[in-house]
């Protein structure tokens, strides 16, 4: 997938992610393969500047903000509605303190050059919004936070 060279202490340090599927991950450091277990995955980036990414002879480069949570996020479990797939959010349907209904359309985000419409997962209120239009998510990425009924 990707291949990084680092320099640690001084010293060249090769690893590679070769898969990263859920909540597990391959690793090859320095030529040894290790399995891991993704505990927390936090994605944050500062773009206001262009950064180059080299993939063999050619160059490209991105400035799409990568979104991260605005605020502490409850820890994804029973409430979470989380981004399916990688996306850029179109819509946001709801705030927080809403009322909704399991199956009720909670936000609409672009993904696969389709729109998706993401769902509620249960009935309650809506305790955090954790995505604005415009935010490009990846998959996993904790969208709304709903508190269940009791």
């Amino acid at each position: 997938m990707r291949k990084y060279t680092l320099q640690v202490n001084g010293k060249d340090v090769t690893v590679e992610l070769k898969s990263f599927y859920g909540e597990e991950a391959e690793l090859e450091l320095n030529g040894e393969v290790f399995k891991v277990q993704v505990k927390n995955v936090m994605h944050t980036a500062l773009m206001s500047e262009r950064i180059p990414i080299e993939a063999g002879a050619r160059k490209y480069s991105s400035t799409a903000p990568v979104a991260a949570p605005r605020h502490a996020t409850p820890a994804a479990g029973k409430g979470s509605v989380l981004a399916p797939i990688p996306g850029v959010v179109l819509s946001v349907y709801v705030e927080v303190g809403a009322k909704v209904r399991s199956g009720e359309p909670l936000l609409k985000m672009e993904a696969m050059k389709m729109d998706h419409e993401i769902s509620a997962t249960l009935t309650g209120t809506v305790s955090a919004v954790l995505a604005q239009v415009g935010d490009s998510v990846l998959q996993g990425h904790e969208l709304v936070h709903i508190t269940p009924e009791a």
